[in-house]
């Protein structure tokens, strides 16, 4: 079917820029951080293959390939999918040259979408940027590894990242536990087939093999199971997930500190002795981390207008905030795990023996054992594919994210109550001054927190029977990343809101106070953005171009005005 938009770039269609092209991430199959697939899936880092990991995926393969060739009943090869698990597909010896033929024209009919037993299709819309699809397509190259995957679809999956070729995918049509509709349509580029974008240049696949002098693979072996039936889709956009709410948070904590000078709020609840006996330690640190930011600052100063205690909204920000990092710690930790492991069906279990195990040595298993002169383990169905944790772990950082915008929201509407700001009435606040249009902004922070909210709310979980029954519990993990990265979104948003109405407020306090300190890392933040933030479009001395502080804030690291004495992130997992 021609694609009448080859050789065009859809405006919707974001690519990369390659900051990082000359860096090198190592693939081993279990060590990838989120770190890492940022480097690669948003700044173009190349990826390469580790020698244990060849190692590895070669002793993963042998082990297969020997299974398929001494008969034993393997899914995906010498079995049917999902409802076909019963039927036999192949019944040749994949080390000789027909059987080998057979079975590289059965992968390569799957590969190209025309396998009777994997009739899926993925639904739009498509997905809008290159730096997702690099996502899904580094961790799937970093899991291929343990998967029984050949050596020509490992180079050619790192060739797609390291030649900057993008398979078109749409969105929808996983259930969640493998995401082979998607994964699907990696597998057609790779064999000329489909759509795909070359540099952000959209063409027919084929084309963008031949534009970036790839060869077009032939699959052998469990290629199409070891790529499609993975999680990838999935795993990729929890990484980086993963990374925006860590940079959202980070923001939140520095606009946090921002309001609480503008309110001119007690620093007793941050006490490392309160922390120690009261708290638990992500909360603790968080307190810490607010403490150092707003060292130096008049709010550690003596201050008889000071009330003893501010709203909730201020005073329990670390506690809130803290449950937030700690939800995110998990996060962090589950995604790593889940990139990490190979969750394929079969699983390939090398060097195993039936006395490691009683269970290893009972008929069932005993069916499964795969023993020659090179090899010897097990090749079994398994159900490591699914993702409950990472579901869990969404949900639980969901709900925190809810509570830290819920702060966010309440803050500047407590920064223009006189009853709690100690300063002049807001009906005396003249009109078209930062601070009224400042409470001009609690209309866009109403909006916005009622769409995070709508993307926050909880999925049941899925009981629709498909395949015949096959599949009868189904995670939302693609659906409940999908929402929780545009939540993420949103908070940044928001808190770009309270950072508008925390100026304004500070602004007007200042007026009150000139000599006013707000500590080195408030200092800097507000002399990074002054020639370029603009808070209120009056300013007539203020020089075109100026940008919100929502846009400024998508450009700046907010890392890079904590010094050294704040910690970067928690880590305190274990």
């Amino acid at each position: 079917m021609k694609d009448n938009n080859a050789g065009t770039t859809p405006a919707s269609f974001r690519v990369i820029v390659p900051t990082r092209g000359e860096d090198v991430v190592r693939l081993d199959g279990t060590r990838l951080t989120v770190d890492e697939v940022v480097m690669v899936a948003r700044h173009g880092a190349q990826v390469v293959y580790s020698p244990e990991a060849i190692d590895r995926a070669h002793e993963k393969e042998r082990l297969l390939l020997a299974a398929v060739g001494q008969g034993r009943p393997v899914y995906w090869v010498t079995r049917g999918t999902g409802k076909d698990r019963k039927i036999t597909t192949y019944s040749g010896d994949p080390f000789s040259e027909e059987g080998r033929r057979e079975l590289e024209d059965i992968q390569l009919r799957t590969f190209r979408g025309e396998s009777p037993s994997l009739a899926v299709r993925a639904r739009g819309p498509e997905i809008g940027d290159e730096e997702t699809v690099r996502a899904v397509l580094v961790v799937a190259a970093n899991t291929l590894v343990r998967r029984g995957a050949s050596a020509p679809l490992l180079d050619a999956v790192v060739a797609l990242l390291n030649h900057r070729v993008a398979p078109v995918l749409l969105g929808r049509g996983s259930p969640g536990q493998g995401d082979l509709p998607q994964m699907s349509m990696v597998a057609q580029t790779l064999v000329g087939e489909g759509t795909a974008y070359h540099q952000g240049r959209r063409m027919p696949a084929r084309e963008a093999l031949r534009e970036a002098g790839l060869p077009e693979l032939v699959p052998f072996g469990i290629d199409s199971g070891a790529l499609i039936a993975s999680n990838a889709f999935s795993d990729g956009q929890a990484a980086l997930l993963v990374a925006d709410a860590e940079t959202m948070l980070n923001w939140a904590d520095l606009v946090h500190v921002l309001s609480k000078l503008a309110l001119n709020d007690s620093v007793t609840p941050l006490l490392p002795q309160l922390q120690s006996e009261e708290r638990d330690k992500h909360q603790a640190w968080l307190a810490r981390r607010v403490a150092a930011l707003t060292r130096g600052s008049h709010l550690w100063e003596y201050d008889a207008e000071r009330t003893l205690q501010g709203p909730l909204s201020f005073r329990d920000y670390f506690v809130l905030g803290g449950v937030a990092w700690k939800a995110w710690d998990r996060l962090r930790q589950e995604v790593e795990r889940c990139i990490n492991t190979p969750g394929q069906n079969p699983a390939l279990l090398p060097n195993l023996r039936p006395q490691d195990s009683w269970a290893l040595d009972t008929g069932w298993l005993r069916q499964f054992l795969v023993q020659d002169d090179e090899v010897s383990g097990y090749v079994v169905a398994s159900a490591g594919f699914e993702r409950r944790g990472l579901d869990q772990e969404v949900g639980a950082f969901a709900n925190a994210l809810a509570w830290v915008c819920a702060g966010a929201v309440q803050r500047p509407l407590r920064l223009q109550d006189p009853f709690v700001n100690a300063l002049a009435n807001p009906e005396t606040v003249p009109h078209g001054s930062l601070a009224s249009r400042a409470q001009e902004g609690d209309y866009a922070a109403a909006d916005l927190y009622a769409s995070l909210l709508a993307d926050l709310a909880p999925l049941p979980p899925m009981t629709i029977p498909l395949i015949r029954g096959i599949e009868d519990l189904s995670p939302h993990t693609h659906a409940m990343v999908r929402r929780v990265r545009n939540a993420v979104d949103t908070a940044r948003d928001l808190v770009a809101e309270e950072a508008g109405a925390a100026l304004a407020w500070l602004e007007v306090r200042r007026g009150h106070r000139p000599d006013m300190k707000l500590g080195p890392v408030a200092s800097a933040l507000l002399d990074a953005c002054a020639e370029d933030v603009v808070l209120d479009g009056s300013y007539p001395d203020r020089p075109a171009p100026a940008v919100s502080f929502r846009a400024w804030m998508a450009t700046v690291d907010p890392r890079a005005f904590m010094g050294p004495d704040v910690q970067a992130r928690p880590d305190l997992l274990g």
